[in-house]
């Protein structure tokens, strides 16, 4: 593959080309920022195009179509033949450094998001506790209202016991007297 790669280096800078790296997972082109350089250097001249597609072509024939649909909009080359390298790779610069912060600001945003879900998390456990706590509470002043509900009862019928004892007490006081 490199050796194939190295057809395109006739008109890329030196420091360009060492930044050219590919490497192909099961059938799927994994690109680095060198292959897509390549591809948009490639724009400029038909004899390179060839040699990009058919080093691209070699084992996935959709790879080249969709690498260009994807990685260079329509009228991306055509823009890009007019600007010597240094300008070329400034304006690459520049986009990298878009996407760049365009991650970090996505990587903080989803450390905050991971950060607020833990906080709800926590807040959601130490209400659950809460609540437990609560329901031990409830059903333990339950069990204490039945109790005194029973004591009440039973000294209520201790109570009609002794008032009848007591009745027949003067009932049986009175017959004696």
């Amino acid at each position: 593959m490199d050796v194939r790669l190295d057809v395109l280096s006739i008109d890329f800078d030196e420091e360009l080309y060492p930044h050219m790296l590919t490497a192909i997972v099961g059938r799927m082109w994994m690109t680095g920022h060198g292959l897509r350089l390549a591809m948009m250097k490639c724009g400029e001249s038909l004899e390179l195009r060839q040699a990009f597609a058919d080093v691209v072509l070699l084992d996935t024939p959709e790879a080249c179509q969709d690498l260009v649909d994807h990685v260079a909009p329509p009228g991306y080359f055509f823009e890009l033949r007019h600007l010597h390298n240094n300008e070329f790779l400034r304006q690459y610069n520049v986009s990298l450094a878009r996407q760049v912060a365009m991650g970090s600001q996505l990587r903080l945003r989803f450390e905050q998001e991971a950060k607020l879900l833990r906080k709800s998390v926590a807040q959601v456990a130490h209400r659950d506790k809460r609540i437990q706590a609560r329901e031990h509470e409830i059903k333990n002043l339950e069990a204490l209202l039945e109790a005194e509900v029973d004591m009440k009862k039973a000294t209520e019928d201790k109570s009609a016991r002794l008032s009848q004892e007591l009745e027949d007490m003067r009932a049986l006081f009175s017959d004696l007297q």
